[in-house]
């Protein structure tokens, strides 16, 4: 699926995140890998509520962040170890690749190379003293460009991914 806004490849992938979360197991973890987490930090009531319906369903939300940034470290505070976890480790040297990875189906996005120049350019230059980035975040939700999300249904490739991500994480209920 192509989309020519970040808001709109999000709007949708938090469709089909839905779908897909009361479609599997409630025992089955979300894994999430995000090069940096900014979705949360440019609409935190959108990914706070999807968080919740992940959690509603009995499900854990397993965050991997790439990014070692204030920002990256500054989200940790938000999350704990039980149904809602975060972790910083790079996986991928792509800057653009996001997954969800939920049962056996992947939710890939790559998202606009100049969109992602800037990301990197805001976490780069955020501190504790620089100013909340919350606005020029949620700006760059509609800057026009060419951005993607792959749905997969890819057992084997899951399995890696989990087996990959889930070193990081408590799994099962606490």
């Amino acid at each position: 699926y192509h989309f020519s806004t970040l808001q709109q490849l999000d709007n949708f992938w938090g469709h089909a995140e839905d779908i897909l979360v009361e479609a599997t197991p409630p025992s089955e973890p979300v894994y999430t890998y995000d090069p940096h987490y900014w979705f949360y930090i440019a609409r935190p009531e959108i990914e706070k509520t999807h968080i919740q319906s992940i959690n509603a369903h009995g499900k854990q939300f397993l965050m991997t962040v790439g990014g070692r940034t204030y920002l990256d470290t500054l989200l940790r505070n938000d999350f704990g170890n039980g149904e809602r976890q975060y972790a910083i480790q790079s996986f991928f040297e792509r800057a653009d690749y996001y997954v969800m990875i939920i049962g056996d189906f992947l939710l890939e996005g790559f998202l606009d190379r100049s969109v992602v120049t800037r990301i990197e350019e805001i976490y780069a230059s955020s501190t504790a003293h620089t100013q909340n980035p919350w606005h020029e975040l949620l700006v760059l939700m509609t800057v026009k460009g060419k951005n993607k999300l792959k749905i997969t249904r890819n057992r084997m490739k899951a399995r890696k991914l989990k087996a990959q991500l889930g070193r990081n994480f408590f799994l099962g209920r606490r």
